[in-house]
């Protein structure tokens, strides 16, 4: 429940409770000692509340309606516990309007006569009226020094004395004039500055009328946020503190904090939120309330529930936390002697349990519908008398409803599954029972149910979840939908519920759907008609013919056409599958880029290759390098993925795994472990290539078709322009790209390039060939007919890379250490053919 800062009794409606009272008006009646007039609410007034807002009405009498604010965590906490939402007992709205409140308390002027305890001071303004010899009326200001100045009277010194204390000295001033009556009261009031500080909305100096209270002055400030104190708040006056409690008001009782009046320099302040507890259940008074300073017993507390805590039949637990982080139960009886009973803990709740309420000849509707609660039953009364037409259902789940039912024959629950859905088409029925409880779920609950293996009451809203043997139930009696539809999942339906409404529920069937190809599963049980053998028996042929049938469970698989098809009823267990159509023009396709005349996308044929692709691209240009194709192919591009966050996954395991070691020699340095981090976050954001090494000359491919690819769905093709460059990479002085020349050796390329740094593996050194393969070699020697080049070492071709990786030293604390070395000369290899594409291409590969 909201409520508005500084509500003198408070009625606060929710949009629902505002219903009931449109047709007629309600007359809000402020606190007796208020001199606000009373408020008429009208129809008016009352039909502008809309769902999720609060109607609240403030202490000058204005109604207005606000959005209800989010829970905090503290009424989270309390609500999960409680099972139902429970709010901050004077929890204020945020957007409450501080800057007219403090406008108009600045302003204020009291109406009528001001009480005769007001204590006056310099500044006040005095109303003196004089009758019988002398007929005036004056108004006069309290000077500085505490004096008034009365026209044919001596000067009186008023200031810290009450008013009443005034009227005294000017009776006695009229006793000596014979003939003469004076009459005093306060006509304005002097402004005062009082600091609030603390859980306020907006702390600050405020200047209020002196008539004010320290309530007023906390509306001042916008009222006490969610997570301050209404029980201690302080109060300092002239260097001495007193705690007021505000809570009176919160419970329509008025209280001291109403009646302290504010002197020039007081300071308010408020502290953080205390200890609390809660009421929950069969009470009209529920909540989270904050608790005294003082300890508080469970009795005093159960008051807090009003009549509630006084009903017949009215059980109490009272859920305590204990030291472990659970919960004690304690069972009350309300009247029941109280010696014994230990006091309310932090985070205690009541919870108020209506005994021998049970409704009798009636069932309850639970869940999304319109017309949810009880109703009236007798011995025939079906449920489609309750469920008269389609737009009751709110939301409702379609397929499936539960009757939860008592058997009393037997003592046990038994639950029966119904179709809304049919029973409102008035093609089903259920005969209802006294005390059933007919369960209805949301379009929300079943996704959740749909989503997860085990159900979590935790994943659900408190008004959103499902009794855990309900929801068991629904998963057992599921239909599972698949193929062609927009939405393939498992759906709970009742028996026999047409295929047909199960895919109105699925969003329907997906373009691709093939309507000649429906395939629907189910598991049979089936009698056994197998010829008797008379003599089977040992020639007893009445046994024989006595001998019942066994029953064979069997797997029935039919295909239909789509009309066929949705006549069909699908039970519990059955699967239907919709077949799609070969993937239509268009959706399936592959991109080329770089040097061919058409570069872009080209939709994929039935036994495309990558001769007619370039074919159809119109051929490679001149300066094409066929040679340094990179084929990057769908499939290797998630298997390259998943190696890269398998690496990533294991390289945390032995991580961490050394971490926790006891050994400190094992135990990794800082920067080992700054290393390796800095590995796994980059093996968790590589960018797989997925590059296969094929041939792409045209003129080799008709020659040797066998070199020539069948293509699929997600091929990406990139043939580059002839480069002139040799690109040096890796652990060397200067990584360049080194012009190509046919005579130049491995070695030459590294010294352009300044040579190996103190970190390199040159033992691992290697040759990345523009096609994608790699080859070793060793510097230490200056040929090596084996690894492929020429006998001095040369012949690398223009495109290739010539990576030299990094020594493996800075994880040598982790087993394969080489591994390692090799997975990021792997990512930087990748990563030098993704940026080179991206900065040759314009076609969108």
């Amino acid at each position: 429940m909201a409520y508005w800062p500084g509500v003198r009794n408070p009625h606060v409606l929710k949009a629902e409770e505002s219903y009931g009272l449109l047709q007629k008006s309600y007359l809000h009646q402020p606190a007796a000692n208020s001199q606000l007039p009373p408020v008429m609410l009208t129809k008016e007034k009352l039909q502008n509340v809309q769902a999720g807002q609060s109607a609240v009405l403030s202490v000058s009498g204005e109604f207005s309606t606000q959005p209800a604010r989010a829970l905090n965590q503290l009424e989270k906490d309390y609500s999960a516990r409680a099972g139902e939402t429970l709010l901050l007992h004077g929890g204020v709205v945020a957007s409450a309007p501080v800057s007219s409140n403090e406008t108009r308390l600045q302003s204020e002027k009291p109406v009528g006569r001001v009480d005769g305890n007001y204590i006056l001071q310099p500044g006040d303004q005095l109303e003196i009226v004089r009758r019988g010899a002398l007929n005036d009326r004056i108004i006069t200001t309290i000077n500085a020094d505490g004096t008034v100045t009365i026209a044919d009277l001596p000067p009186m010194a008023v200031a810290g004395n009450s008013l009443q204390q005034f009227r005294s000295m000017l009776e006695a001033e009229a006793q000596k004039r014979a003939g003469l009556e004076l009459y005093a009261n306060v006509y304005g009031l002097r402004q005062v500055s009082a600091l609030v500080l603390g859980h306020v909305e907006k702390p600050g100096q405020k200047k209020l009328s002196a008539y004010s209270t320290v309530w007023e002055a906390v509306e001042a400030a916008g009222g006490i946020r969610d997570t301050g104190s209404w029980r201690s708040v302080k109060l300092v006056r002239a260097g001495e503190t007193r705690l007021v409690d505000m809570y009176p008001f919160l419970l329509g009782q008025g209280g001291v904090a109403e009646n302290i009046q504010l002197q020039d320099g007081d300071k308010i302040i408020i502290p953080p939120l205390g200890k609390t507890f809660a009421l929950s259940g069969s009470t009209m008074q529920k909540g989270i309330f904050e608790m005294p300073d003082a300890s508080m017993g469970l009795i005093e507390a159960m008051r807090y529930a009003g009549a509630a805590a006084k009903r017949a039949g009215q059980r109490v637990i009272a859920y305590m936390p204990d030291k472990n982080g659970g919960e004690n139960g304690i069972n009350l009886t309300i009247g029941a002697a109280t010696q014994n009973l230990p006091p309310v803990r932090d985070g205690t709740i009541l919870f108020f349990q209506q005994e021998n309420l049970q409704k009798y000849k009636t069932v309850s509707f639970e869940g999304p519908v319109r017309n949810a609660g009880f109703h009236l039953v007798d011995k025939e009364t079906r449920l489609s008398s309750l469920l008269t037409r389609p737009d009751i259902l709110v939301e409702t789940y379609p397929l499936i409803g539960v009757i939860s039912r008592f058997r009393k024959d037997d003592l046990s629950n038994a639950m029966i599954a119904f179709s809304p859905l049919l029973v409102t088409g008035g093609q089903d029925d259920v005969f209802l029972e006294e005390n059933d409880k007919i369960h209805f779920f949301s379009n929300d609950q079943i996704a959740m149910l749909q989503e997860k293996e085990r159900y979590s009451e935790e994943d659900m809203g408190v008004h959103d979840r499902v009794p855990a043997a309900i929801a068991e139930f629904l998963r057992e009696n599921v239909v599972s939908l698949q193929g062609g539809v927009r939405t393939p999942a498992l759906y709970p339906v009742a028996p026999n519920t047409p295929f047909a409404d199960i895919v109105k529920v699925a969003g329907g069937l997906t373009r691709q759907a093939d309507k000649d190809h429906i395939e629907i599963t189910r598991l049979t049980t089936e009698s056994d008609f197998t010829p008797v053998n008379f003599f089977a028996e040992g020639g007893d042929a009445v046994k024989a013919l006595l001998k019942e049938p066994a029953n064979i469970k069997k797997t029935v698989r039919h295909t239909h056409k789509l009309q066929t098809a949705l006549n069909v009823n699908l039970n519990a267990g059955d699967t239907a599958r919709v077949f799609e159509e070969r993937r239509k023009k268009g959706e399936d396709f592959v991109i080329i880029g770089g040097a061919v005349k058409s570069p872009g996308r080209y939709d994929l044929q039935e036994g495309d290759r990558l001769s007619s692709l370039l074919e159809r691209a119109g051929g490679l240009k001149e300066n094409a390098y066929p040679f340094g194709t990179v084929f990057s192919r769908e499939s290797e591009r998630k298997r390259e993925a998943l190696r890269y966050q398998s690496s990533a996954r294991e390289l945390e395991l032995r991580l961490s795994s050394l971490m926790a070691s006891k050994d400190d020699d094992k135990k990794p340095s800082d920067e080992e472990i700054e290393s390796t981090r800095g590995l796994i976050a980059q093996l968790k954001e590589a960018e797989p290539l997925g590059r296969i090494t094929v041939e792409a000359n045209p003129e080799r491919l008709k020659w040797d078709p066998e070199t020539d690819l069948l293509l699929e769905a997600g091929d990406r093709i990139f043939i580059p322009q002839r480069p002139s460059t040799v690109r040096i990479a890796g652990e060397v002085l200067s990584p360049v790209a080194a012009m190509y020349k046919s005579d130049k050796t491995v070695k030459e390329y590294v010294n352009e390039a300044g040579g190996m740094t103190y970190y390199a593996d040159d033992d691992r050194a290697f040759v990345v060939m523009p096609d994608g393969s790699a080859k070793p070699f060793d510097l230490d020697r200056w040929f090596d007919i084996s690894f492929g080049f020429g006998s001095d070492g040369r012949d690398v071709p223009p495109g290739s890379i010539i990576f030299i990786p990094r020594d493996p030293k800075p994880f040598n604390f982790i087993d394969s250490a080489r591994e390692i070395s090799q997975i990021l000369s792997n990512l930087a290899i990748t990563g030098f053919f993704i940026e080179d594409m991206r900065n040759r291409s314009s076609d969108g590969y």
